[in-house]
Parts: structure tokens; sequence; C-alpha cells
């Protein structure tokens, strides 16, 4: 069951705009275009309070509504390129609240259910997670880049060389955090840094806003991470940010800096 509906939705816009954001023609919303936006965000929701309720929430919460319906009408603002401020923060400040909740500093009320039974346990190694983080992007990324690697070393080095047939996606291991939680086990947090380099034939804005280009790219490596645990026992992947690393007549380069963690025995 959704959490929010469109009706939802349109008391929060007016119906001419929900059209305009999904529809291709004509006055009326696309339904499915809707489903698929909620569907996005209810996804977002039960990834953050998973890890401290039992989901899907039923009955929903009034809360868990109301972000649902907050984050549906922003990924369909996002998926025009044309978000306002005012749903940019909403989106920012839903996020914010769901991290709370993820790590326990803030509460849902009415939230019924019992939270998931103790930290993930896990054998896992750097590399394996890595080598999971290459195969979900490659599949999800398919036709739309050159290249999809791994990669330690200098990156504009490399990619001033020509090593990589462009588009590439990189992914880098950035870091490792460990914080030990009990005897004989510390829970680790893992960072890795996803590089997305084109070639700016024409123009810088033209390699960020055309078919191919950076935003899409971006925009599948969401698709392929964020939420997602790649059916391993980690937690699922957390966004940190987005921003452009260089920009220059040669080459286009964005950097996506993606987390997860898990308890390692040792």
């Amino acid at each position: 069951m959704a959490y929010c509906t469109q009706d939802d939705l349109l008391t929060m816009i007016p119906q001419a705009e929900l059209a305009a954001l999904t529809a291709e023609a004509g006055d009326e919303p696309d339904g499915q275009v809707v489903a698929e936006a909620i569907a996005r965000a209810d996804a977002e929701i039960d990834a953050a309070c998973g890890l401290r309720y039992a989901v899907p929430f039923s009955p929903v919460p009034e809360r868990v509504k109301s972000l649902s319906a907050d984050l549906a009408v922003y990924h369909l603002y996002s998926r025009r390129g044309v978000a306002p401020e005012v749903w940019r923060q909403k989106y920012k400040d839903a996020l914010a609240f769901l991290k709370q909740v993820a790590g326990g500093q803030a509460t849902l009320a009415g939230a019924g259910g019992e939270p998931p039974a103790g930290p993930l346990m896990a054998d896992l190694s750097w590399s394996a997670v890595e080598e999971a983080v290459l195969g979900a992007l490659q599949a999800g990324l398919g036709s739309l880049v050159q290249t999809v690697a791994s990669h330690q070393g200098n990156w504009l080095e490399d990619l001033q060389s020509q090593a990589w047939r462009l588009p590439a996606v990189l992914v880098r291991w950035r870091q490792t955090r460990e914080e030990q939680v009990a005897m004989g086990s510390a829970d680790l947090t893992l960072d890795f840094s996803i590089l997305i380099a084109v070639r700016p034939f024409r123009g810088e804005a033209e390699a960020r806003l055309q078919e191919g280009g950076i935003y899409q790219i971006l925009e599948g490596v969401r698709r392929a991470l964020w939420h997602q645990d790649l059916g391993l026992d980690i937690t699922p992947f957390s966004l940190e940010k987005e921003e452009p690393w260089l920009t220059t007549r040669e080459l286009a380069v964005y950097g996506a800096e993606y987390r997860t963690s898990l308890v390692k025995n040792f």
C-alpha cells in the first residue's frame, strides 16, 4: 500500500501543475508517473525507517504520509528539472529527518511493529562490496556509458592520458572508519566516490544536460545504488553529496559520495 495518494499531492499543488509535471499533453495528470514518484518516495522512507521500524508501515503514520507526499512532489519537479527552492528545501528537510530516524535521533509517532533484530553481521571484504557496486552500475547504466571500472590512482592524469573510453564511471574506495561496538566486532563505515567523466564536445552546459550527459548518468547511479544493499549484509547505501570536480574544454567530471556500513567480526 502506498503511503500517500494522488489526491494527497493535489492538496499541495494545483491539478494543472501536476498535469504539467507528469503528462506530455493535456490537463490531466498521468497516474502512472505519479505512482512511480510515490513508489520512489516510499522506498526512500522504508530504506531509512526500516533500520528502526518494521516496514512497510500499516497503518501509515501521519508523518510518513506527509514525508511521502513531500518527496514524491519533489521527484516530479526534479524529473522536469524545474524544482522550485521551496520543494528543494522540503526534500532536504525530509531526508534530514529520515537520517535522524535511521540513526535513532528521531522517532515516528504512531509507528507500530518491532524494529529489525540486531545489527547486520557480516564477514565481507571491502573488495566484495566494491565488486557489488561495480556490478550494480554496469547493470544499471548499460549502454549509457562506455566504461565502468575500479580506480585508485590519479584520476585526472589517467583521464587525460585517455586510459578509458568516455563517458566513464569510476568507482573509488575513499575511506573506512571503524568503531568497536562489542567484544569481537566493530562497526565499519565504508565511503565510496563515484566519478563520472564525459567529454564536453558541445560545451559545458550540453555535457550536463544532453541525452547521455552527466545529469542523466548521475540519475542512473542513484537508481543503481541509493537505498540499495546490493544483496549484501550491509545497510543500504546513502547518498552523501554530488558535486562538480572539474570542468575544462577537454573534460567534465562530477563526483558522487555514497556510504554504507556493516558490522565486522574479528
